[in-house]
């Protein structure tokens, strides 16, 4: 391998030292820790009124479970197939799912170390168990069995305790028998199957109407009843001496569980008499002072069929609830079901699961208010655009901005959360952190993401800055559709349509410091707010930045700017607008930069960039990028394996003829050459404009010298041998645009020379150019009156010419020279010098020393691992076992998903991980936070977090508190040993294990030699079952040589034994049988199993199983 790593030239990376694996295992950890947000495609929903918890399936087999906020488990079911239901065991901390395959699963939460996590304890494949196709199930009465409404009709019962498909039946002929003679043959598949709520009894629902009580105890049906519509569900009143069916013509029936022939009351259609769609679900609960009636859907045909809607009705009140999405579950909590004592159901609360949101009622507030809900947020309530994070954010800010947020959610009820099962015991988190994400519609949210829970602080709109009128609340939208029948009150966050999709939020930028944000929309408004805790009258001032010049003749031909609302403007408290900055042509903001200590800003666009100063509200510096060099695309279209086999045929074609220690010096320094242009060069070629007019970018003196280094050889870039970059991965057609200013990044740092810094300025393109400028304040007494300046100093083009996503300046501890907000607190970069700038494309990484930009490090991971970088950052990463040791290294998040750290500045691979999934959408919605944590969309509506840090993990530490005794026990049989879980099986005998041998097919014939081997840690032996007259009994003592036929074996000195050989003259398979039981230090007796079967020829036996109790010298041929 050395010869070959040789041959190219190609060095191996030194092997880290033992220390540093050791330090590396303190500071990096791959963890993935907790979803934020509203799960993707949900299809289930189930309530626990004992333990308070709430439990949600999806079409991709997620099974999350929410108890009080913080506390919250997760689970994924094999193969990701679907949730279709599931079925809480009430106060027992488990629950069953059903999956899309027919396939059963039994899920338990465990705690341990004072925390508890929710496993899958056992699954029932429903192909080879033979279980039917399941429409229907519920839990029985003593939370033992499952009932389970199969195809063809009939009933079958899973055991929980054991997790087997019991071998009990009801058939179809049984249940149906009092039917209907047209409908007995065939009533339909089951729709329901529901247990009674003190008695052994269930009810069976048909499609075709038929709906039968079962009694378990005498296993017959007690009542039929017949009904003339299609039935969607049936649901008992609290006692279960009534209940009702619903139908799919809008109807529904009581009825009086001991009267079949006929109901309480006559079919009613609450929205009749025209036709109706079905009413999916309804439930009665008994209240004080006026019963609840609860359902879904119903709404009349042709008028309404289109809503998707939950009506309430309470005597005179009543409300339809008008949904955004598809209605899939709802449940209503009941005081009296969590209690267990009362005569009344007493619901307090109701909770709907729909495709897209979550949604809970306060049903004892007037008007029935909506509860604030501290989790399952529809975070892509308006399609999620670009998101930020801000972590240690100032007390005082995060106080101001609570308040704000606060009376903004004034409008939802004041009761505390109703599924407030479990405890919560995570500590207090270190710092406040903030996570923004920005949206289709205008708006801004702002989520405290410090604990495991994500919820909603404050919301920002910037519609009604273009005139767009904000959204009403669900209070006053339902008192102006008061005289409307239905009476329909608008409800939910959810709003996939915008009002104008130029009002989408692009990019984020915000300093909490200064309580300034700065936002970049989709037809090129940048909007500068200022915080504010009263509501203010503001004029905004607009000002235009145009970045394509006459002179560049480029026609637009795309939308019209949004018009800012003229006049003076009532702003509520928070986030109030101060400047609109437009720029032309109005297209989407592509990168954003804030400087708060110096009044500036700086925004990247397709066409270019400009630099603004929002203190003056002054245009101070723009640049077009559509002609610059290197602004078309380059050619990219090899595959990987060409571009390296052309690599290596070149590498060997510059090696003849030439030393090799010329060629690589020569090698390194055109490297250096092509990449850096220095600034005299740059100024020939092009000219920059301003705000005044024409200027000539001027470096400042020695720009020049430092930026390209004489060669030690001596060799000029015609006479000496380059070094070509393998093209490896072609473009797509996102890419063609080169001209994009893909990162845009202020730095105080040195720049022209090594004893003064100064403000810069750098942009990176997708063409790989990095133009780097000086910026040059005035003092502090004449920062009022005097303008900016901005030069373009230096140039940087990448040979490769793959996108620049992100440049970096850091000091000589690797902490980056970065914005006063991201700042760690309590620590200030060093400003003495040895500064160097990390600079990183799609496709490479390179760090150069500043201020003469000599490249001192490279990794060419494209080369390398094949893929692409998307997201990169500089995180901080601090040891678990001692705070005051932190590095600060390079995060990247690949198009593949995987995660990397390399360590800055030798650009080692100290972490990978994977992830996320390739979707698309998760890897650009990514983002790092400075301390080590990343947030990525794992779907539109639900971000995934995961940890890089061993010191910083944010995972739920709960307990949901089981009382002793409450959990029924189970005794699962292990798959690979075959032995009880909990409860241990007696010693079977030598009989049982040839039964089970001929049942499975081992043994088909009599010529074959049954061993069974007893074992026992007390010395008592089990008898070997009965023998016939053509078997062989021997039993031996301990320690003796036992001869039979041409066997013969010495037995162990701690073990009796039994041998039963059948027809020995003939023997080809041997089927030996192990049987170990000891007795433990508690005094209770532990039973291990196991079989064998070994194909032998006649007279050679084996005895197989644990070697202690039979040697293998204690086996031999006669």
């Amino acid at each position: 391998m050395d010869s070959v790593l040789r041959k190219f030239r190609l060095r191996k990376e030194r092997r880290e030292s033992e220390a540093r694996q050791k330090l590396k295992k303190e500071l990096f950890a791959f963890n993935s820790c907790v979803g934020h947000g509203f799960p993707s495609k949900p299809s289930a929903l189930a309530y626990d009124p004992k333990l308070k918890l709430l439990a949600i399936g999806t079409k991709s087999g997620d099974v999350l479970v929410c108890g009080a906020p913080g506390v919250e488990f997760s689970g994924k079911q094999a193969g990701n197939t679907g949730v279709s239901q599931i079925n809480f065991l009430p106060g027992q901390g488990r629950l069953v799912t059903v999956a899309s395959d027919n396939s059963v699963h039994l899920w338990q939460i465990n705690e341990t170390d004072g925390h508890a996590t929710l496993s899958l304890v056992k699954s029932l494949s429903g192909s080879s168990s033979g279980l039917k196709t399941i429409h229907a199930c519920c839990v029985s009465l003593n939370g033992d069995q499952l009932i389970l409404g199969v195809d063809g009709g009939s009933i079958q019962f899973i055991d929980i305790l054991s997790f087997k498909l019991s071998s009990r039946v009801i058939h179809l002929e049984a249940i149906v028998t009092h039917a209907p003679e047209e409908v007995r043959s065939n009533p339909g598949n089951i729709i329901a199957v529901l247990q009674h709520p003190s008695a052994h009894k269930f009810l069976v629902g048909y499609n075709r109407g038929v709906i039968v009580l079962w009694d378990d105890n005498s296993n017959s049906p007690t009542h039929t009843y017949n009904t003339s519509q299609q039935l969607e569900s049936v649901s008992f009143f609290r006692g279960g001496n009534e209940f009702l069916s619903v139908h799919s013509d809008g109807s529904y029936v009581i009825w009086g569980a001991a009267d079949a022939a006929r109901p309480k009351d006559l079919a009613s259609t609450p929205y009749g008499p025209f036709p109706c769609k079905a009413i999916n679900k309804m439930v009665w609960k008994s209240a004080k002072p006026e019963p609840f009636t609860i359902f879904s859907g119903g709404m009349p045909r042709a008028s309404h069929g289109d809503r998707n809607t939950v009506t309430i009705m309470q005597g005179s009140s009543h409300v339809v609830l008008d949904l955004t999405s598809k209605v899939i579950d709802f449940a209503v909590l009941c005081g009296g079901d969590e209690v267990g004592s009362s005569d009344f159901d007493d619901p307090h609360s109701l909770v709907i699961l729909t495709e897209e949101e979550f949604i809970a009622i306060d049903l004892t507030s007037e008007g029935w208010l909506t509860y604030n809900l501290p989790y399952l947020h529809s975070i892509h309530s308006s399609a999620i655009l670009s998101a930020a994070h801000v972590s240690n954010v100032p007390e005082s800010f995060w106080n101001k901005l609570q308040e704000v947020g606060a009376r903004q959610l004034s409008g939802h009820s004041t009761q505390d959360w109703p599924i407030s099962g479990g405890y919560n015991n995570s500590t207090k988190p270190e710092s406040h952190d903030l996570l923004m994400t920005s949206h289709e519609d205008g708006s801004v949210k702002f989520w405290d993401v410090s604990t495991t829970s994500m919820h909603l602080i404050y919301k920002l709109s910037t519609s009604g800055i273009f005139g767009f009128e904000t959204h009403q609340s669900d209070l006053t939208k339902s008192q102006e559709l008061e005289d409307e029948w239905p009476p329909f009150r608008k409800i939910g966050s959810y709003d996939p349509y915008s009002d104008d999709p130029q009002l989408g939020i692009q990019k984020i930028a915000i300093c909490c410091q200064s309580e300034t944000l700065v936002l970049g929309g989709t037809a090129g408004q940048i909007i500068v707010l200022k915080f504010a805790q009263t509501s203010q009258k503001l004029d905004i001032q607009v000002s235009s930045v145009s970045i394509v010049a006459d002179s560049d003749n480029y026609v637009w031909k795309g939308h019209d700017p949004l018009t800012v609302r003229s006049g003076e403007t009532n702003y509520p408290a928070g986030f109030q607008p101060q400047g609109v900055i437009q720029l032309y042509p109005p297209s989407l903001c592509k990168s954003l930069a804030l400087q708060t200590d110096w009044k500036l800003l700086a925004i990247g666009t397709a066409f270019g960039y400009a630099v603004f100063d929002y203190h003056q509200n002054k245009q101070v510096y723009t640049k077009c990028t559509l002609n610059a060099p290197g602004g078309r695309a380059a050619p990219r279209r090899r595959s990987l394996r060409r571009s390296i086999r052309e690599s290596f045929r070149r590498l060997r074609g510059r090696r003849a003829g030439q030393h090799h220690k010329a060629e690589h010096r020569g090698a390194r320094t055109v490297e250096v050459k092509v990449e850096e242009i220095p600034a005299e060069q740059a100024s020939t070629q092009r000219k920059d404009t301003d705000n005044a007019g024409q200027i000539e970018a001027a470096p400042s003196t020695g720009a020049g010298d430092n930026s390209s280094p004489p060669s030690p050889s001596g060799a000029s870039p015609s006479t000496s041998p380059k070094h070509v970059e393998a093209k490896t991965e072609a473009r797509s057609s996102e890419d063609v645009t080169t001209s994009i200013a893909r990162c845009i990044y202020f730095a105080d740092t040195f720049l022209l020379n090594a004893q003064e810094h100064s403000a810069t300025l750098w942009v990176g393109t997708n063409a790989g150019t990095v133009f780097i400028h000086q910026i040059v304040l005035p003092s502090g007494d004449h920062r009022d009156t005097e303008s900016v300046t901005c030069i373009l100093a230096k140039e940087i083009q990448l040979r490769h010419g793959a996108p620049v996503i992100l440049v970096s300046v850091v000091d000589r501890t690797m902490l980056p020279i970065s914005e006063p907000h991201v700042l760690e607190q309590g620590k200030s970069p060093d400003m003495s010098g040895g500064h160097q700038v990390v600079i990183c494309s799609e496709e490479q990484f390179k760090i150069f020393s500043l201020p003469n930009l000599k490249p001192s490090t490279k990794y060419k991971f494209t080369a390398r691992d094949g893929t692409k970088v998307q997201k990169a950052n500089i995180i901080s990463f601090k040891s678990k076992s001692d705070e005051n040791y932190v590095e600060h290294d390079l995060a990247c998040l690949t198009n593949s998903g995987y995660i990397y750290v390399f360590n800055v500045p030798q650009l080692r691979n100290q972490l990978k991980g994977n992830g996320i999934g390739l979707e698309a959408s998760c890897v650009n919605s990514g983002l790092f936070t400075v301390d080590g944590e990343g947030f990525f969309l794992k779907s539109a509506s639900e971000y995934a977090r995961l940890s890089l840090s061993a010191r910083r993990i944010t995972r739920p530490m709960c307990t949901i508190g089981l009382a002793e005794g409450t959990r029924l026990p189970l005794c699962l049989e292990d798959a690979e040993s075959g032995s009880a879980a909990q409860e241990q099986q007696p010693v079977t005998d030598a009989a049982v294990a040839e039964r089970t041998a001929v049942a499975n097919g081992i043994v088909d014939d009599p010529d074959i030699i049954l061993l069974h081997h007893n074992a026992s840690g007390d010395g008592d032996s089990k008898a070997a079952g009965p023998t016939t007259s053509n078997d062989v009994d021997a039993t031996g003592a301990p320690g003796e040589m036992v001869s039979l036929g041409t066997v013969k074996m010495q037995m162990s000195e701690s073990s009796s034994s039994s041998v039963v050989v059948r027809n020995v003259t003939s023997s080809r398979t041997v089927v030996t049988k192990t049987t170990v039981s000891r007795t433990t230090d508690d005094g209770g007796t532990v039973t291990e199993t196991s079989t064998d079967i070994q194909h032998m020829n006649t007279g050679q036996v084996r005895l197989s199983g644990s070697e202690n109790l039979v040697p293998a010298d204690g086996v031999q041929e006669h």
